[in-house]
């Protein structure tokens, strides 16, 4: 009974934030204006029909490259030829010949009036670029011109495979530079806040590919490090990059031990779990003088 009930709840559960498409694929609700997801009390439709006669409210309200309109052009279920002139969630919901939308764009057309939060309104992000969905946790953490958490990404080898973990780390921030614009002033002090903690038991070859995997690779770092410079007016300065090269590698604690293939899947690499340790406050340039493996990081 007890499973029934359990099973019930989580059908429930899913069927509150997540819809079945023309395909059989279960998506998550994601409203067609801003491109959020849309929990169930805030569950609106609106017609293609309407949505037709309110497109004024979804055209671009500045200048937009072209790229970024192309990618918020909807090619999806339910696409009218209208809908190239108008910038909408490529990720939108149609069902039954409706778009879903929140109840708070939902309530702005109603209004005739251009939704606060509508992607056409100053939020259009656009496609992640290469130069930033080539790198790793490692190499996004690196870049980060401001480090307000430390990274500590952790790799514990054993009889069900390689499992990472990438924690936050709260730092006292008196004692870290206020990024990169002092790096010159700071020469060696230069705070290391990326940490690399391998433990348990690896293969030869899983060590290897976990280690590749999750390496520092800087030229492909610096070009992610220069488009950020060059497109994100919020970024840093140009001539910051200049000092790129001279910024500390991760530290690597490394207390694994070797041991021979088996026949489990010791070799894999299964998934990197990210979350806060709230209450630590460490330098990690301290820490790696006194922390050698994961029992001693989780105990400080």
């Amino acid at each position: 009974m007890m499973n029934d009930k359990v099973v019930e709840m989580t059908n429930k559960r899913i069927a509150d934030c997540f819809h079945e498409d023309e395909k059989g694929h279960l998506r998550p609700w994601v409203c067609i204006s801003c491109d959020a997801f849309v929990k169930k009390e805030k569950k609106r439709f609106i017609t293609t029909t309407r949505l037709f006669k309110h497109q004024a409210l979804f055209s671009p309200q500045r200048a937009v490259p072209n790229e970024v309109i192309s990618y918020y052009t909807y090619a999806g279920a339910g696409k009218q030829d209208y809908m190239t002139k108008i910038m909408l969630s490529p990720r939108a919901c149609f069902l039954k010949g409706q778009f879903c939308i929140c109840s708070f764009c939902e309530s702005s057309v109603q209004k005739n009036e251009i939704p606060l939060r509508t992607i056409a309104n100053g939020f259009e992000i656009g496609p992640c670029p290469r130069e930033l969905t080539d790198l790793n946790e490692i190499e996004l953490a690196f870049i980060s011109p401001i480090r307000v958490h430390g990274n500590i990404f952790t790799f514990f080898g054993g009889v069900r495979g390689v499992k990472g973990w990438h924690s936050f780390i709260k730092v006292d921030l008196k004692n870290v530079a206020h990024g990169l614009h002092q790096i010159n002033e700071m020469g060696e002090a230069v705070p290391n806040l990326i940490a690399i903690v391998m433990s348990g038991k690896f293969t030869k070859e899983a060590k290897a590919r976990t280690m590749k995997k999750n390496s520092l690779r800087r030229r492909e770092a610096k070009a992610a490090f220069d488009w950020m410079n060059k497109n994100n007016g919020h970024f840093v300065s140009q001539s910051i990059g200049e000092n790129f090269e001279n910024l500390p590698d991760p530290i690597l604690v490394d207390s694994s031990e070797e041991t021979e293939t088996s026949v489990d899947n010791i070799e894999e690499v299964d998934n990197l779990l990210s979350y806060f340790l709230i209450t630590l406050l460490a330098n990690l340039t301290e820490a790696r003088k006194t922390q050698t493996n994961t029992n001693e990081w989780s105990a400080k």
